[in-house]
């Protein structure tokens, strides 16, 4: 019903990508900071008679921080490894108008037009600690137009 402001983010990093071991491990990491202006969110109301209303917002401000590292091991001939890590924190540094959820009440936060002061908080959904680890064994087949393979893995999210 009324434009959202555009999205802004101001964004630092540094890091490095290396070769090591005879091209047999790749290693990268990188250090990040953004902060966004006007974050843009959708959210869904849901009334008390059931009907809802979704709609995106402006967040006045929020911030990611963190470091991520990542790599590929060669461990033999048909053996590699895939492996990431990333600690995040994701906050809201500012958003003092956010709907409410479904039941919320005042002794929980919401205030007056169903909106809340999460200002301070964290950013929902995004993961402050996450991890994969891939193995991939690949086998010739002679005389065959495809190879074989066996994968492996393990990855998760906490938030």
């Amino acid at each position: 019903q009324f434009p959202v402001a555009p999205e802004t983010s101001d964004s630092y990093s540094i890091g490095f990508k290396s070769t090591l071991l005879d091209n047999r491990l790749q290693l990268n990491a990188e250090i990040f900071s953004t902060e966004y202006k006007d974050y843009q969110a959708q959210s869904t109301r849901i009334f008390p008679d059931g009907s809802l209303a979704a709609s995106v917002d402006n967040v006045g401000k929020l911030e990611t921080q963190g470091i991520e590292i990542e790599g590929i091991a060669i461990i033999g001939e048909n053996l590699t490894v895939n492996f990431s890590a990333a600690y995040i924190d994701a906050e809201i540094k500012e958003w003092r108008d956010a709907n409410c959820y479904s039941g919320q009440t005042a002794e929980t936060g919401c205030g007056p037009n169903d909106t809340q002061d999460i200002s301070g908080g964290d950013l929902p959904n995004a993961p402050e600690l996450k991890y994969s680890v891939i193995a991939d064994y690949r086998l010739e087949l002679a005389d065959m137009p495809f190879e074989g393979f066996i994968k492996i893995g393990r990855a998760t999210s906490e938030l």
